[in-house]
């Protein structure tokens, strides 16, 4: 069943699947807007980071641009998180859209790795508007967040979507 997840739940998942595979986190944003209490979830991501073993002290935190940048060597992801509400599907696709436009935003050089971070009820949207040159042209990764399990799959530029009629956590209509 598809159930509302919070963006900051997106960006938990993400951020520890980043220093999971040995990316260092440099900047975090917090999502703002109604009924969001950013004290608390700022509260609720330290405390996450900490039990992750992530350093948060050395975090910048901002208002504004990617939600999550994090280096490694010499490369610099910049990554948009997203969640999914239990509004009308036009609301849900109008959210995609503004999510994806926003992360075309963030490149700034031949070393910079885009990345989406979407919970996996935006499958069909990825499958059906982002196709994989345009993946390639702009070097955007795909992070699906999988609510029920708490984990990030994560698929790169060049990898193929799988089509979403064949997964079943999406048989559920709004």
């Amino acid at each position: 069943m598809k159930k509302k997840v919070q963006e900051i739940s997106v960006l938990i998942a993400t951020s520890v699947w980043l220093h999971k595979h040995d990316w260092t986190i440099t900047h975090l944003s917090i999502a703002k807007g109604q009924n969001i209490n950013l004290l608390e979830d700022k509260l609720i991501l330290k405390d996450n980071l900490h039990q992750t073993g992530i350093k948060y002290d050395t975090i910048n935190f901002q208002s504004n641009g990617a939600d999550i940048i994090a280096i490694k060597q010499n490369i610099t992801w910049k990554i948009e998180c997203k969640g999914f509400s239990n509004s009308a599907e036009s609301t849900n696709r109008n959210n995609f859209d503004r999510a994806l436009s926003s992360t075309v935003t963030y490149f700034d050089n031949e070393s910079t790795q885009l990345g989406i971070s979407l919970p996996i009820y935006y499958k069909k949207d990825v499958y059906k508007r982002v196709s994989k040159s345009l993946r390639q042209a702009i070097n955007l990764s795909i992070f699906y967040y999988d609510p029920n399990y708490n984990e990030i799959e994560h698929i790169a530029p060049f990898d193929d979507l799988d089509d979403p009629s064949d997964d079943w956590r999406l048989t559920i209509p709004f």
